[in-house]
């Protein structure tokens, strides 16, 4: 995937099993830095919770909005996958955080990302609660 807006990034097939595509630096991001935004449909998070678990693009940002990335497949963000892979264990390989500002969500080095690494993210426990059992956990508040 080409995007003229974030040419130091490329989405290609993931080094994770079974994860399918996943996003790639194409040059070094120091630890603190900002990689790219998690972009999609801003939408009141109401309206999609019942999605919740069924689409994994699914962000809620705040108690009251979400991004919905799953129609935005032209951005970068939707493609970083959790280092815990399919199974939600041990996501210690993580090199990268989520960072919300209001209604937005950010990607940022969580430590120094050289070319070629694929840029993990930490999904959280209560999306792999719900992505492995189908059991949400307690809402946040």
């Amino acid at each position: 995937m080409k995007n003229p807006a974030n040419s130091w990034l490329e989405v290609k097939q993931s080094g994770l099993p079974n994860a399918g595509l996943g996003l790639f630096a194409k040059r070094t991001f120091r630890k603190g830095q900002r990689i790219t935004e998690y972009k999609g449909v801003l939408k009141k998070w109401r309206e999609v919770a019942h999605e919740d678990g069924i689409n994994t693009y699914l962000m809620r940002v705040n108690r009251f909005w979400a991004i919905d990335a799953k129609p935005a497949v032209q951005t970068f963000g939707r493609y970083a996958n959790d280092a815990a892979g399919t199974t939600g264990k041990s996501a210690s390989h993580n090199n990268a955080i989520y960072v919300t500002e209001g209604r937005r969500c950010f990607l940022e080095a969580a430590k120094d990302i050289q070319p070629g690494d694929e840029i993990l993210v930490d999904y959280g426990n209560e999306f792999w609660q719900i992505h492995l059992t189908g059991i949400p956990a307690a809402a946040p508040t």
